[in-house]
């Protein structure tokens, strides 16, 4: 079965990810969404290294990725939560958690990470930081720097502005 190897953005939405900076996590997923679900139990055991920095701890049914098993999970992962700030668990991953918009836009974590500036999730929903609109994802550097301008499921992926200035750029060469 063909897998591609993919970034993990405390999720990942549609093949589209943006790395935290450099040592980012990864995570191999399902390449296509129609195929049928992984067999995890025929995957190697999710990595218990990884497990502690990121909260990779169990394999998921579904993509075979490794993800965390709840929020103890996010709360203990060394590099997601203390130095990045994704330390609550909702829909199944460690997001950073807000009751208002402006919760979103502050440093988190001991590095800092200011995931609306870097990763266009700006506002909340159902206690979580999204991307609603495209505008939060082409105000963030995730949008310049991987071309991931459209909101999607709350998420910035690829497509979008930047996406089509490099398209043009292309045809102009």
């Amino acid at each position: 079965m063909e897998r591609a190897v993919l970034c993990l953005w405390v999720a990942c939405v549609a093949g589209a990810c943006l790395a935290p900076q450099s040592g980012a996590p990864k995570a191999v997923v399902s390449s296509a969404a129609s195929q049928s679900p992984v067999n995890a139990a025929e995957l190697a055991p999710c990595d218990p290294d990884r497990c502690e920095a990121y909260a990779e701890c169990v394999r998921d049914a579904r993509t075979g990725a490794c993800r965390p098993a709840g929020e103890d999970d996010c709360l203990l992962a060394t590099v997601l939560c203390e130095q990045m700030g994704a330390c609550g668990f909702k829909a199944g991953s460690c997001r950073v958690l807000a009751s208002v918009d402006a919760e979103c836009n502050v440093p988190r974590g001991q590095m800092g990470i200011n995931w609306c500036q870097i990763y266009g999730t700006c506002q909340s929903a159902e206690g979580l930081c999204t991307a609603k609109t495209d505008q939060d994802c082409q105000g963030a550097a995730a949008c310049q720097d991987k071309g991931l301008c459209k909101a999607q499921g709350g998420w910035c992926v690829a497509g979008g502005a930047a996406q089509q200035m490099e398209h043009g750029r292309n045809e102009r060469k």
